[in-house]
C-alpha cells in the first residue's frame, strides 16, 4: 500500500480530530514510522477506494484505533499481499523501547487518550502493546429538512452520549525465510442518540442505544523467501466474538374480538452474540524465471443469535477458492485467474464464478505504468460489519450477502522527480443486492403481522424499530466513475489530494436511487513543519448531496418509503503542534471550520465549529 493511502474506517459521535494526535513526534523521532518505496506491482492497482464511504463523518471515532504512526506497522503487520507478486515489506528501523502517551479533550467534552508501549525486545521480536479511549459527553442537534427536502441543522439538542476503549497488544517475530505474528484485542463500546430530547446523559435508553464488546484473536505465518523457484506461503487466521447488549421499541398491534385493535409500545433488552472465522491460505511457486502459479482460498463463518423476541440464530458462511498465473517479463506484468465462490445460509446454498484478470505494462522504467483489472466477488456480511459501519443499527437488523459480480478498473500511475505520486483511473462497477440502510421514523407504525389468527383470538406483528436503522437490500447497481490521487512528499511538506465521481443506474435505469452512497467525494491531507518544532497539519473532505431513505409501515401493513437528500458539505479540519521536545508536544485542534451541516446516513446530526488541546509524551 502506498505510503499516504490509509484506510479509514470511521464512525462519529464526537468533535476531535484525533487522528493526527502524534504527528508531531513524527518527524523528529521517526519510531515506528514504516516507509515503502513506490510499488507498482499488480497488488498495487487494486488498492485504493473502490467503493466509496456513506457514513458522512467527522471522523472522530475510528473502531480500529488505527492513530497516526501506530497505523502503519499495525496495519503492515497484517496485509495480506499475492505470493511472489509484490515486493517484500520494508520496515523502518526501529528505535526501541517506546513509551507513548497522548491525552487531550475538545469542547463541547470529548476526552480521549492514546497509550503505546514497545518494549527492547531484539532486531527481530517486536511487541506493541496499546489502549485508547474515546468518550463523548455531550449533546448534538437533530435533523430537520428544509422545503425542497435536504437535510438542515435542527434547533432540538439531544443527549447523544457514547465512548469507544479497547486494548490489546501485537507481537511479530521475523527470521530470514519467514515471519510470524499474533494480536489480541479487546474493543467495547457504548453508543446512543436518543430520539426524545428528555432523555438524560446515560446509556440503554431507547432503540438507538447498543453496549458491545469484541474480542478478536488473529495470527498469521508468512514466508520471506526471495529465491524466485522456490514456495511461497501466506497463512492468516482471525477469530472474533461479539457480544451487543441493545435496546428497541417494539410496537405491537394485537386484536381482539371484544375491544377491537390497540397499539401498545415497551422497550425490551436485546441480546446480539456473533461469533465470526476468517481463515486465509496462499501458497505459489516460480519456474522459469518469469512465471508464478499460485492458489489462494478463504473461508469466513458466522454464527448469529439473537434474543428477546426474535429468537433467530442464523448460520452464515462462505468460501472462495482462487487458482492464479502471473508472467513478469521485461516491461510487463499480467494475472489470469478464476474465483470460485461457494456460499452458505442455513439450509441454503449456492456457487458464483468470477474471472480475475490484471495486466501492467511499464511505459516508462520507474517512472510511468498503464494498468487494468477486471475482478468479481461475493461480499459475505455480518452483524460485526454493520455494527462497524453504523453503531445505531435496529439489533434485528436484516443481513444479506452483497455480490459484486463486476469491478474494472483502467489507468495510469506514476512518480514524478522522486516525490510526486499519481493515479488516474476509470472504472465499471456491478452490484447485486446493494445495501441501502434507511431510519425508521414513524413510532405510531402497525407492522406486518406474524398470524392472523392464535388461541387466544389475536395476532402479533413481528417487532419492529423505530428511531433507529435498517438494512434494505435487492438493488441491482451500475456505476461509472472515474477518479484520481496526487501526493507530494518531501522534507518539510506532505500532502495528498483524491478525488472519486460516480455515475449510477439501477435495473430501471434510474439514476437518482444510489441511497447514502455520493456521486462526488473529495480528500484531501496537508502537513507542513517548520524546522521540526512547529506542525501544522490539516485535512478536508467535500460530499456532494446523496439520496435517503426513511421509512413508515403504514395503515395497509405495508413499508414505505420517503426519499430525502443529505445536503452538500465541505468539512475542514486543522491542527497546530509545537514540539517543546523531542518527547514533549502540545497541540491544539479546530474542527468543522466552516460550521458545515453535516449528516450521518440521514438521522444523526454532526457538530459544528469546535476545537481543543492536548499533548503526547514519548520516550
Amino acid at each position: 500500500m502506498k505510503r499516504l493511502i490509509r484506510l479509514k474506517l470511521y464512525i462519529i459521535l464526537a468533535i476531535s480530530f484525533t487522528l493526527t494526535s502524534a504527528y508531531g513526534q513524527q518527524r523528529i523521532d521517526p519510531t515506528l514510522e514504516v516507509k515503502r518505496d513506490f510499488d507498482t506491482q499488480l497488488s498495487e492497482i487494486t488498492k485504493g477506494r473502490l467503493e466509496p464511504s456513506f457514513a458522512d463523518t467527522l471522523g472522530i471515532f475510528n473502531l480500529n484505533f488505527r492513530y497516526s504512526i501506530f497505523d502503519k506497522p499495525l496495519r503492515n503487520l497484517y496485509d495480506f499481499n499475492p505470493v511472489l507478486t509484490t515486493k517484500p515489506q520494508s520496515y523502518a528501523k526501529v528505535k526501541e523501547p517506546v513509551f507513548f502517551i497522548s491525552a487531550g479533550s475538545n469542547f463541547s467534552l470529548n476526552p480521549y487518550g492514546n497509550l503505546y508501549i514497545q518494549p527492547n525486545l531484539g532486531r527481530s521480536n517486536s511487541l506493541i502493546i496499546f489502549a485508547n479511549h474515546q468518550s463523548y459527553l455531550s449533546k448534538l442537534n437533530n435533523v430537520q429538512f428544509d422545503n425542497e427536502g435536504y437535510t438542515k441543522r435542527g434547533e432540538d439538542k439531544l443527549n447523544a452520549p457514547s465512548n469507544l476503549s479497547n486494548i490489546g497488544l501485537s507481537h511479530r517475530l521475523t527470521w530470514k525465510e519467514f515471519e510470524l505474528g499474533s494480536n489480541i484485542n479487546i474493543n467495547s463500546g457504548m453508543f446512543s442518540y436518543y430520539w426524545n430530547k428528555d432523555h438524560s446523559n446515560s446509556y440503554l435508553k431507547d432503540s438507538s442505544s447498543h453496549k458491545y464488546t469484541i474480542s478478536s484473536f488473529r495470527f498469521y505465518s508468512k514466508s520471506n523467501r526471495k529465491n524466485h523457484n522456490t514456495v511461497s506461503y501466506n497463512f492468516d487466521v482471525n477469530y472474533s466474538i461479539l457480544k451487543d447488549d441493545s435496546k428497541f421499541i417494539s410496537t405491537f398491534f394485537p386484536i381482539d374480538i371484544i375491544s377491537g385493535p390497540f397499539t401498545d409500545y415497551s422497550l425490551f433488552n436485546n441480546e446480539v452474540k456473533e461469533n465470526l472465522l476468517n481463515l486465509s491460505f496462499e501458497a505459489g511457486v516460480g519456474f522459469a524465471d518469469y512465471n508464478t502459479i499460485s492458489v489462494s482460498t478463504n473461508y469466513q463463518s458466522s454464527n448469529l443469535k439473537r434474543g428477546a423476541i426474535s429468537q433467530i440464530e442464523t448460520d452464515r458462511s462462505n468460501m472462495v477458492l482462487h487458482p492464479k498465473f502471473n508472467f513478469k517479463k521485461g516491461r510487463w506484468n499480467f494475472e489470469l485467474g478464476l474465483k470460485y465462490n461457494q456460499w452458505w445460509i442455513d439450509d441454503i446454498d449456492d456457487y458464483n464464478i468470477y474471472l480475475n484478470a490484471k495486466a501492467r505494462f511499464e511505459i516508462s522504467p520507474n517512472k510511468l505504468y498503464a494498468y487494468a483489472f477486471i475482478d468479481g466477488q461475493n461480499n459475505m456480511m455480518s452483524y460485526h460489519q454493520l455494527l462497524s459501519k453504523n453503531p445505531w443499527i435496529s439489533p434485528n437488523i436484516d443481513i444479506e450477502n452483497i455480490e459484486q459480480p463486476v469491478i474494472s478498473r483502467i489507468g495510469i500511475n506514476g512518480k514524478i522527480a522522486n516525490n510526486i505520486s499519481f493515479n488516474i483511473y476509470g472504472g465499471y462497477y456491478e452490484y447485486k443486492n446493494q445495501i441501502y440502510f434507511y431510519y425508521n421514523n414513524d413510532s405510531n407504525a402497525i407492522p406486518w403481522f406474524k398470524s392472523m389468527l392464535s388461541s387466544s383470538l389475536t395476532t402479533e406483528s413481528e417487532p419492529i424499530t423505530p428511531y433507529s436503522y435498517n438494512a434494505n437490500y435487492g438493488a441491482e447497481e451500475k456505476r461509472f466513475g472515474i477518479g484520481g490521487e496526487i501526493s507530494f512528499d518531501s522534507r518539510h511538506f506532505e500532502g495528498r489530494v483524491s478525488t472519486d465521481i460516480f455515475s449510477f443506474k439501477d435495473k430501471n435505469n434510474f439514476s437518482d436511487r444510489h441511497y447514502n452512497y455520493s456521486p462526488i467525494e473529495i480528500n484531501g491531507y496537508f502537513r507542513y513543519n517548520l524546522k521540526e518544532r512547529l506542525v501544522i497539519s490539516s485535512d478536508f473532505t467535500f460530499k456532494n448531496k446523496a439520496p435517503i431513505l426513511y421509512s413508515k409501515v403504514g395503515t395497509d401493513i405495508t413499508h414505505h418509503y420517503t426519499k430525502m437528500n443529505t445536503s452538500s458539505y465541505f468539512n475542514l479540519n486543522t491542527k497546530v503542534s509545537y514540539n517543546y521536545n523531542k518527547n514533549l508536544t502540545f497541540f491544539a485542534t479546530l474542527n468543522n471550520i466552516l460550521n458545515a451541516h453535516i449528516t450521518f446516513i440521514s438521522h444523526n446530526s454532526m457538530p459544528g465549529i469546535n476545537g481543543g488541546l492536548g499533548l503526547s509524551y514519548k520516550f
